[in-house]
């Protein structure tokens, strides 16, 4: 409730719709645009709502017309353990998948489509590492994955990778 009073309190006013979000703000920069526009300034910037899973976020457009955001640490856990499990099974001599499962404390099958993520392509990683992957693209859709395809270009277009 407190976040919420502080919200409405620094935005005088919020004008929504399927492209923009224009924010009339309270503080300095308000009075800059008071001398371009009279009483009422508009900031307008590109944004949109997105449900994913249980919430919904407000995602605002980058310079690129992407939007921008922090990396999603569940992605960034899930590609590690791939790697780590990729580096278990080249280090294992010959044991089988499911002892070295056992050892990581996880299923046979979830080990083996974790093995198969740490062969996505570079960009794919890259725009994991960077936050720009889709919004839809999830660690657990990712783990959900049975296999992505083995060509690279196939990958991003699977993931929606650009």
């Amino acid at each position: 409730q407190e976040g919420r009073s502080e919200l409405v309190h620094r935005l005088a006013l919020i004008i929504l719709d399927a492209e923009n979000l224009g924010n009339a703000l309270q503080d300095g920069l308000l009075h800059l645009l008071r001398a371009w526009r009279g009483d009422r300034a508009v900031l307008s910037i590109p944004a949109r709502l997105k449900r994913v899973g249980m919430e919904t976020k407000l995602m605002i457009d980058g310079p690129a017309g992407n939007c921008r955001r922090e990396p999603d640490r569940g992605l960034l856990r899930i590609v590690a353990k791939a790697y780590r499990y990729r580096e278990m099974l080249l280090a294992a001599h010959g044991k089988p998948i499911i002892a070295l499962a056992a050892e990581a404390g996880v299923s046979g099958s979830y080990f083996s489509r974790l093995v198969k993520l740490s062969f996505l392509s570079p960009e794919i990683i890259q725009a994991i590492i960077r936050g720009r992957q889709p919004q839809e693209l999830n660690a657990k859709y990712l783990a959900r994955l049975a296999g992505p395809p083995t060509s690279w270009s196939d990958q991003k277009v699977l993931l929606g990778i650009t």
